[in-house]
């Protein structure tokens, strides 16, 4: 099973090849100073790569061998400052802007030992952060394959 820390770096630079108007994508310590500290990042966009975890369905047993199904999942967690507490503006480009970043991960493969590739779990958003910032969170899920053999 891949790391969590290789799978964070190449989803970062998936990102940053394919939706230039991110600029600099950051990873989750980045993430938690910006939500500890309730200010806004300093450009019009930031978004985060932020590992979730692992979802697994049920294990199977045979012939000494534990075999599951587990899903390692990131969330690309992206603020738009607009400038308009109540985010009138933001509706006109939110819909393009959604879709790039569905379309630029969805279906790929992470490097590594990953079985599948990404597919798409959740968007959550827009939902206002701070005085005209507001995140939109995508959550996307490669899954793998956990064999342990006892």
């Amino acid at each position: 099973m891949a790391a969590p820390a290789p799978l964070v770096d190449a989803t970062v630079a998936r990102l940053m090849a394919e939706v230039p108007e991110l600029g600099q994508v950051r990873r989750a310590a980045d993430f938690e100073a910006l939500l500890s500290s309730k200010t806004v990042p300093q450009t019009a966009i930031a978004a985060f790569v932020v590992p979730r975890g692992l979802r697994a369905d049920s294990p199977s047993r045979a012939s000494g061998v534990h075999d599951q199904n587990v899903s390692r999942r990131v969330s690309v967690v992206v603020f738009l400052r607009v400038g308009d507490p109540l985010g009138n503006r933001l509706l006109d480009t939110v819909e393009d802007f959604m879709g790039s970043v569905i379309v630029a991960l969805a279906g790929w493969a992470p490097p590594g030992d990953m079985r599948d590739p990404y597919a798409l779990q959740a968007v959550d958003g827009p939902r206002p952060y701070v005085a005209g910032t507001f995140y939109i969170e995508f959550t996307f899920a490669a899954r793998d394959r956990l064999r342990v053999f006892l």
